[in-house]
C-alpha cells in the first residue's frame, strides 16, 4: 500500500540522516544522486521532498569537501540552487554551504543567514552595506558573496502569476 511504502521510505531516510558518519564512505554516490535529483526537477514536490531529505543528511556529514573536485561538484550547484528554492529549502542549503568553512563564507554567516528570513531581510539589507567603501566585506570575498547574495534575493524578488511567461517583479519594501 502507498501509506505502507511511505512509512518505509521515511524510515530509510531516517537511518541514513541519523547516521550520516557512517554513510560518509559512500558520499560520492549520495552526492551523484543529489545531482541527478535537482537535474530532473527543481518544481516536482517529491523531488524537492528527497532533495530536502539529501540536504539535511548533507548538514549532518563532517567534511564534504573531502571530495575529489567537491566545490565545482557540489558546492556551486548549492549555490546556484538558492535561487528557485523557497526559503525553508535555502536555509537548509546554506547550512550545507556553511559546512564548506569556506574563507570567503565564513565571515558572513550571520548576514546571509538573515537573507533567507523575511522578518529579518528588510533590517539586514538596511544595516548592512557590503560597498567597498564600507570595509565590511573583504575584496577577494566580493566576487562568490555576491553571487551568494544574489540568489538568496532572487526568489524573493520575482513571483510568477498566471502562466510562466508572464513575471511580475516586486522589489521588497519592507
Amino acid at each position: 500500500s502507498t501509506g505502507a511504502t511511505k512509512l518505509y521510505h521515511t524510515h530509510l531516510w531516517d537511518i541514513l540522516i541519523n547516521n550520516a558518519t557512517t554513510f560518509e564512505p559512500r558520499l560520492s554516490d549520495i552526492v551523484d544522486l543529489f545531482l541527478n535529483i535537482i537535474s530532473l526537477s527543481k518544481k516536482n514536490q517529491n523531488h524537492l521532498d528527497i532533495m530536502s531529505k539529501l540536504l539535511t543528511f548533507f548538514t549532518k556529514c563532517s567534511n564534504l569537501q573531502r571530495l575529489s573536485d567537491s566545490e565545482t561538484t557540489l558546492f556551486n550547484p548549492l549555490v546556484s540552487l538558492l535561487s528557485s528554492a523557497p526559503p525553508t529549502t535555502q536555509s537548509l542549503l546554506l547550512q550545507v554551504i556553511f559546512q564548506w568553512k569556506h574563507p570567503h563564507i565564513e565571515p558572513y554567516k550571520d548576514y546571509l543567514s538573515r537573507f533567507v528570513d523575511a522578518k529579518l531581510l528588510s533590517n539586514v539589507l538596511l544595516e548592512w552595506q557590503p560597498s567597498k567603501d564600507s570595509g565590511k566585506v573583504i575584496d577577494s570575498h566580493r566576487k562568490l558573496l555576491s553571487r551568494v547574495i544574489i540568489n538568496l534575493l532572487y526568489p524573493k524578488m520575482v513571483t510568477t502569476i498566471g502562466s510562466k511567461k508572464q513575471k511580475k517583479k516586486k522589489i521588497l519594501t519592507g
